[in-house]
């Protein structure tokens, strides 16, 4: 059904003054529960909550209460909530008793038309505290279905006499909605002079003295809620929704979906495999137990997953993802993100931007993605084998402890193995390879890579392009064999052991069975001051020799 009209109230609708059958008995601070299933039959959806259809009270000071009676009148600031979810065409001291001399009270009718899905209820010609009707209100209210727990509010304004009743604790009269996980009301009116002036201001629908609010999915439609809701859900699954504003809901137990919207939320999923989703807006979102879904949504989000095997999605924004125990997966989307597994096998991902990804212990999988990303896997001895991949642009990978792989991807990438015997993969660009502790495999790819082994006998492979093959002189050093070094390409050896000459150098050949070329000798570079094998070069007897120390090159065979 169409609203129209004005400010002037509805009248046509039976009862003794044409407003409804229903008269609400006379009194001071009453209320009358109603039941509005004829006209409301999936209940009302009223900011967070879903009431039942009779759980409507109608109450003296110019309220409908949904949930409880709410028979009092205010006395507290307009800025302080209620406590409970209410429609407030005009809250202040009503009292429609008859004192039996000179001016007498009106009463409240009901109307609840199911024909027309509507609810009216008008305070007609109602006086104030105490007993005095020399002054009086003409308000209506009208609640329109739109099913599915929608609605339309509807407030009218023929006549306003007083806004404030006589009690030494009366805080004044006020017009508007408030609810019970409202952070702040939000008051059409609570001065006055504004409250006086509602009949001949023109509402939001342009006509003087007419309101309409409509109510959709339990939210105002064109109020800025600008400080939120504050909603609690069950033991049970709950669904909870929040507005344009800061919200912060929690879910409790069961398997809940929390949706903050707009603003900045904060989103606590608790016990239970939730769905959390920030939407616009700086958002905290934690998943807490159970096997939970994060989704960050736009601007710069930080989201927990808590207990359980995770999915956590950042989105946009420069994010901060945290896994926490159980094998998860973090996913930081655009922008400059940070991510931090946790115990468990998990998989990171950076997605575009400058990244930062850290591992926990477990058997981790790290992606960097688009972007000058750092990697990092697991931080104790009780890690298990992570991979590492940069991806595109410059990226700095550290494998930690446990057997790892690293892959460089595209870009100058920067590779360290760490502790545990680890495979490092520089493929595109002018890589850096260190293999850190124990013994490792090195493989450069295409490219002007660098190799450092570390400590402990490595292999490596420097792939096309002229590499260098660093070895720091000492023993803990290893010897390190080098699978395809080229002359031609311009590879060198390049000793780290301090000042030294050609003379220090001295080159053995040998065939080492199954480790080349059938028939071509390796070349073996040894440290005269200590006997130490430095360099092992496979199929090295037919290629050209050159070392580096600091600035100078020279040719040992």
């Amino acid at each position: 059904m169409a609203i129209g009209g004005d400010g002037r109230v509805q009248r046509g609708l039976g009862g003794p003054a044409g407003l409804g059958e229903i008269a609400v008995p006379r009194g001071d601070d009453t209320a009358l529960r109603l039941d509005l299933s004829p006209v409301f039959e999936n209940g009302i959806a009223f900011f967070g909550s879903r009431h039942a259809a009779d759980a409507a009270w109608v109450n003296t000071n110019g309220t409908l209460s949904l949930g409880r009676a709410l028979p009092d009148y205010p006395t507290a600031p307009p800025q302080a909530s209620p406590g409970l979810d209410l429609i407030a065409p005009f809250w202040g001291d009503v009292d429609t008793r008859l004192d039996g001399e000179g001016a007498e009270s009106g009463s409240i009718f009901v109307d609840i038309d199911a024909a027309r899905d509507v609810v009216s209820v008008t305070w007609h010609n109602v006086g104030v505290y105490r007993r005095d009707a020399t002054r009086s209100n003409l308000v209506q209210l009208q609640l329109f279905d739109r099913g599915g727990g929608d609605l339309d509010i509807v407030f009218r304004y023929e006549r306003i006499g007083w806004t404030q009743g006589t009690a030494e604790d009366d805080a004044g009269a006020r017009a508007g909605l408030a609810g019970a996980r409202l952070y702040v009301p939000q008051w059409l009116a609570s001065d006055p002079g504004a409250l006086a002036a509602l009949p001949k201001t023109a509402g939001n629908t342009g006509q003087a003295g007419l309101w309409v609010y409509e109510m959709r999915g339990g939210l105002v439609e064109g109020i800025s809620l600008t400080e939120g809701l504050r909603l609690t859900g069950g033991a049970g699954p709950d669904l909870l929704e929040g507005t344009p504003g800061d919200d912060r809901l929690s879910g409790g137990g069961g398997a809940d979906t929390l949706d903050g919207r707009a603003g900045d939320d904060s989103l606590s999923g608790g016990a239970g495999a939730d769905l959390l989703a920030g939407g616009a807006g700086e958002d905290i979102l934690a998943g807490n137990e159970g096997d939970d879904r994060l989704y960050g949504g736009s601007e710069d989000d930080r989201l927990f997953g808590g207990a359980g095997d995770d999915l956590i999605e950042g989105n946009d924004g420069a994010d901060i993802l945290t896994g926490d125990a159980g094998d998860d997966s973090l996913s930081g989307g655009a922008g400059d993100d940070t991510l931090w597994g946790g115990p468990g096998a998990d998989r990171l991902d950076g997605g575009a931007g400058r990244d930062l990804l850290r591992a926990g212990d477990g058997r981790d999988i790290l992606i960097g993605g688009a972007g000058d990303d750092r990697l990092k896997g697991g931080a104790s001895a009780a890690d298990l084998r992570d991979t590492l991949y940069g991806g595109a642009g410059d990226d700095l990978l550290d494998g930690g402890h446990g057997n790892d792989v690293l892959h460089g991807g595209t870009g100058a990438d920067a590779l360290t193995g760490g502790f545990g015997s680890d495979t490092l993969i520089g493929n595109e660009g002018a890589d850096i390879l260190s293999g850190g502790a124990l013994s490792d495999l090195l493989y450069g790819n295409d490219g002007f890579d660098f190799f450092n082994g570390g400590f402990g006998f490595d292999r490596m492979n420097g792939g096309a392009g002229p590499d260098r093959f660093f070895h720091l002189g000492v023993a803990d050093h290893g010897s390190d064999w080098i699978q395809d070094y080229s002359g031609a390409e311009g590879d060198r050896l390049v000793w780290g052991g301090g000042q030294a000459g050609p003379a220090r150098f001295q080159v053995n050949y040998a065939d080492t069975p199954r480790a080349g070329a059938p028939g071509v000798s390796e070349a073996f570079v040894i440290d005269r001051a200590t006997g130490q094998i430095l360099w092992a070069l496979v199929d090295g007897a037919q290629e050209v020799i050159r070392v580096q120390v600091g600035a100078d090159v020279f040719v040992i065979a």
